[in-house]
């Protein structure tokens, strides 16, 4: 064997060695690789052109219920039925030169429990940048789709208690963009709810009832608390009244973020007691204008002699209203005679004389005679000594003996 001979081979053996070493490394290198994505919680795998499993990963493997070594090299006709085949292709037939990635989310049954899966897929390029193949994750979604359908639902009965209640309902930012606004708010606003959502309240809402709401905010962010305000409304060609129950919401942060109001219209609650005072204050006048009437009756004897009982204290009110009720009685009657018994009265003073006095001087200009009757020996010498002006008051004993005396006179006339 010649020297050259001899240096080509060496040249040989140590280029074998090197590309030995070098498989050695790759071999190392995906034996790494696929511990790492073995660790992986997501099912990964990759097919070929001819949907033939290259690579997978544990997660893989046990999704699809097959050993690695027999899936491996196996096409999907030869792994999956028919049914599971539709769903693979339909899945791997999206991916193409001119759309590399699609992700789609399946619902199976698997082992008797309702599973999702999202997949992910991406196209697989050879050294010339032709398509060689797909690669896919697959992830277990389950446990987020059934917190969505969950909350999914939650969200649809509170919304559906929300725009049957019949109070409105809204909530604001701290800047007065609307945020929630149930059917019942739209409805007094004469619009659909998404109309409102998003937008200002100066949209729909007149200047000055969003100062007073900018009032009403600043005050419940200083307490923080449960406020409840009044308002009014010009809604539907008429003012309505409102009572709002309105609080805070705060963020993770403990920061307050927007106020949640309930408002009930109140219009008809109040008319109503609107209503309710008037008749009460009707009620209240009925009853002291009888209770005047009987604190101050006339009463007939007969066509012209009319009596008036006095009971209670003689105040300046009643004062009035008895010679008022006099007046009118004499006139209406057409009395000649009339007889204050003032027996009831406990308290006789100068006042009560000088009562008497006017009631006798404004009868007699209607043309009758007033006789006053009751008076104690008592009361008498009090008048006296007080010096009493009750020279032009005719005074009788009793109202039997007064009553007696103007009978007589009347059968005399007779």
């Amino acid at each position: 064997m010649s020297a050259s001979s001899s240096d080509n081979t060496d040249a040989l053996l140590q280029r074998i060695q090197e590309l030995e070493h070098r498989l050695e490394l790759a071999e190392r290198r995906s034996q790494h690789l696929q511990q790492m994505i073995d660790m992986f919680p997501e099912a990964m795998y990759s097919i070929d052109s001819s949907y033939r499993f290259q690579a997978g990963n544990s997660s893989f493997f046990h999704l699809i219920q097959r050993p690695r070594e027999t899936a491996l090299g196996k096409t999907l006709h030869e792994l999956f039925t028919p049914e599971e085949l539709e769903r693979w292709l339909d899945d791997l037939g999206h991916i193409t030169p001119s759309h590399t990635q699609h992700e789609s989310v399946h619902h199976v049954d698997y082992e008797g429990m309702n599973l999702s899966f999202l997949t992910r897929s991406f196209m697989l390029s050879d050294a010339n940048g032709e398509m060689a193949g797909v690669a896919s994750i697959v992830r277990d979604i389950t446990k987020e789709h059934t917190l969505e359908q969950q909350l999914f639902k939650n969200e649809y009965i509170l919304q559906t208690i929300i725009d049957n209640a019949p109070a409105m309902v809204y909530v604001k930012s701290l800047d007065n963009i609307m945020l929630v606004a149930n059917r019942t708010y739209a409805n007094a606003l004469q619009r659909d709810p998404k109309d409102l959502i998003g937008k200002h309240l100066s949209e729909f809402h007149p200047p000055e009832a969003i100062a007073q709401w900018d009032e009403d905010t600043r005050r419940l962010l200083e307490t923080g608390q449960f406020q409840q305000t009044h308002s009014t409304l010009y809604l539907n060609g008429e003012m309505r009244d409102f009572t709002n129950n309105e609080f805070p919401l705060y963020d993770e942060n403990g920061n307050v973020f927007a106020v949640c109001g309930i408002a009930n219209d109140v219009t008809a609650l109040r008319q109503a007691a609107r209503e309710q005072a008037e008749l009460q204050e009707q009620i209240i006048q009925s009853q002291q204008l009888a209770l005047r009437e009987l604190s101050t009756p006339l009463i007939p004897l007969d066509d012209e002699v009319l009596v008036m009982p006095l009971i209670g204290t003689l105040d300046g009110r009643r004062s009035q209203e008895m010679l008022e009720n006099l007046l009118t009685g004499v006139s209406k009657h057409g009395a000649s005679i009339v007889i204050l018994d003032i027996t009831g009265v406990p308290v006789i003073d100068t006042h009560v004389a000088n009562v008497l006095v006017q009631a006798t001087k404004a009868t007699r200009l209607l043309g009758a005679e007033v006789i006053v009757t009751g008076i104690k020996p008592e009361v008498a010498q009090m008048l006296i000594s007080v010096g009493a002006q009750l020279e032009d008051v005719q005074i009788s004993g009793t109202l039997q003996s007064s009553i007696a005396h103007v009978m007589r006179r009347g059968q005399q006339l007779n």
